[in-house]
């Protein structure tokens, strides 16, 4: 595995966290711009649905 996938294994993992929100995330990745951070998170289809379930 990459350093680079590594990152975005992280940052994905890392949203997955209840308490966790995007600007740690930036902070946890030591991106100056919240956009970088957008760039290395990718969607978690999983926590997606059972998010948009928990609210039906």
């Amino acid at each position: 595995m990459s350093l680079h996938r590594f990152r975005h294994t992280l940052g994905t993992e890392l949203m997955k966290e209840p308490d966790r929100n995007l600007h740690i995330v930036k902070a946890l990745l030591g991106h100056s711009n919240i956009s970088t951070t957008l760039e290395y998170v990718e969607v978690d289809i999983g926590s997606l649905r059972s998010t948009i379930e928990g609210r039906v």
